[in-house]
């Protein structure tokens, strides 16, 4: 096979690179050994090796899938790579490891043309999240205009936005937080690894303080209750 960085391999099924020592699948054929990125891929290469190696040699194969398309009985799924990492590339849409990106097709067709459903997730999330912020400012920033506390005790005050700021932090955040967690894992820190560090934070000490208001210094606190400022 031929090696694409050190010590990587191309999984001679969708030409994804592999790494030997955490390939998900390998198989022994006439005294080589063949790294896969999935079980699915060997089970495809086991079932017709011969479709998978009849291109020759695995240069002369890397650049018949750049430039020809998948061989004859070759899987037909479509290939994505990362914008800004083109070395990342795998079957199906997904996020890159390195950077959070959502992964583009390499080869745009009609299917992949009409794969919005990360935009529909996050439209959804969006309004959601912004509907339930709006309360949020007016419970915190309404008594600059009107005496808030006449209807609303601090403490009440509090749980409400708790509540609120809680479903749009865990709930329409969980994106970032997804790709702030792969950025870590990836020792790969980014945009995402920012975002969720700021929420985060902002959502931990709030709860905090509404849960355990003594663990601060009484100048934290206002009349009745902690300030809550970061809901």
């Amino acid at each position: 096979m031929k090696t694409i960085e050190r010590d990587k391999v191309l999984d001679p099924v969708c030409g994804m690179t592999v790494d030997p020592a955490t390939a998900a699948a390998k198989t022994d054929l006439n005294g080589r050994t063949y790294y896969f990125c999935s079980n699915g891929c060997r089970a495809r290469f086991e079932a017709r090796p011969d479709d998978y190696l009849s291109a020759g040699d695995d240069s002369h194969r890397e650049h018949q899938m750049i430039h020809a398309g998948p061989l004859s009985g070759a899987p037909t799924e479509i290939e994505y790579t990362c914008p800004m990492h083109p070395e990342i590339v795998q079957i199906g849409p997904g996020t890159c490891p390195i950077c959070g990106m959502a992964l583009e097709p390499r080869v745009i067709s009609l299917e992949a043309a009409e794969d919005n459903s990360e935009l529909t997730d996050m439209t959804h999330r969006f309004l959601i999240s912004a509907a339930l912020t709006i309360p949020i400012v007016v419970l915190d920033m309404g008594s600059m205009v009107t005496d808030v506390e006449r209807f609303l005790s601090p403490n009440l005050n509090g749980w409400f936005q708790f509540a609120l700021a809680t479903v749009v932090v865990i709930w329409g955040g969980y994106p970032f937080f997804q790709r702030a967690w792969a950025s870590i894992r990836n020792v790969s820190p980014n945009m995402f690894t920012l975002i969720a560090m700021g929420t985060g934070a902002a959502w931990i000490y709030s709860t905090l303080a509404l849960f355990f208001p003594r663990l601060f210094p009484i100048s934290f606190q206002g009349h009745d209750a902690m300030a809550l400022l970061y809901f």
